[in-house]
C-alpha cells in the first residue's frame, strides 16, 4: 500500500535484489524460496515500464505529425480534503491527477472507473462529473472529462508498471512540477462544490 501517511511503519528496502520488510532474518531455505518468487515478480515490472516508455515515445512522434484530437479522463480522488496525485513511469514525470485515455466506444465514467481500478485498485461509488477541460499537450488536442469522488479511506494499491509514486496532498499545499491540467481541475472542483452537482453513480 502506498499513499497512507498513517499506515504501517514497516518499510521495504532493496538489498542485493531482495526485498527486506523489517522482519527477522530468514532461514536460507526461506531466502532461496523468496528469491525465486521475486525473480518471477520483479522483471515484468521493469519490462512493463520499458514498454510504456517506448510506446509513449512512438506516440509523441505520431502526435507531432498528426496533431490528433484525443479524449481522456482525469480523476480527483479526495480523502478528508486531501487530493491524490501520482507520478507516471513514462511521459510527463511531474505530479499529476490519475487518469488515462478513453477507449473506443467507452463512456467517460466507465473509463474513469476502469483507470482508477487498474492504476490504484480503487473501486468507489458516488462519482461526480465536473464537466470537461480542453487544451494542447505534447501536440495533442485534448478533451479531458473530469470526475471527482470521495474515498472513505486513503489506502491504495498502485500499479508499479505505470506509476512511480502516489501521495496525498492538501489542496492548499500542492507540490511543484504539476501536470498542466491539475490546477484548472482543482480550481473547478473548489468553485463547484460537491453539493452543487448530482453524483452520476
Amino acid at each position: 500500500m502506498i499513499g497512507d501517511p498513517g499506515g504501517s511503519s514497516r518499510s521495504a528496502h532493496y538489498r542485493g535484489g531482495l526485498i527486506h520488510a523489517g522482519r527477522s532474518a530468514p532461514t536460507p531455505l526461506a531466502t532461496a524460496h523468496r528469491a525465486r518468487r521475486l525473480i518471477r515478480v520483479q522483471p515484468p515490472v521493469a519490462a512493463r515500464r520499458l514498454a510504456y516508455r517506448s510506446a509513449y515515445r512512438v506516440l509523441t512522434v505520431s502526435w507531432l505529425l498528426r496533431r490528433p484530437a484525443k479524449s481522456g479522463v482525469k480523476c480527483l480522488l479526495v480523502n478528508q480534503e486531501r487530493i491524490l496525485l501520482v507520478r507516471h513511469t513514462y511521459g510527463y514525470r511531474g505530479w499529476d491527477l490519475p487518469g488515462g485515455a478513453i477507449k473506443r466506444h467507452e463512456a467517460p465514467l466507465t473509463a474513469a472507473r476502469r483507470e482508477m481500478h487498474e492504476e490504484l485498485g480503487v473501486e468507489a461509488d458516488g462519482w461526480i462529473s465536473l464537466g470537461t477541460v480542453e487544451g494542447q499537450f505534447y501536440h495533442r488536442r485534448d478533451t479531458i472529462h473530469i470526475f471527482r469522488v470521495e474515498l472513505p479511506a486513503p489506502k491504495i494499491t498502485i500499479d508499479l508498471g505505470e506509476l512511480a509514486a502516489a501521495s496525498w496532498f492538501s489542496g492548499s499545499d500542492l507540490p511543484p512540477n504539476l501536470g498542466p491540467y491539475v490546477l484548472p481541475i482543482v480550481k473547478r472542483s473548489s468553485a463547484t462544490g460537491a453539493g452543487a452537482v448530482t453524483p452520476v453513480r
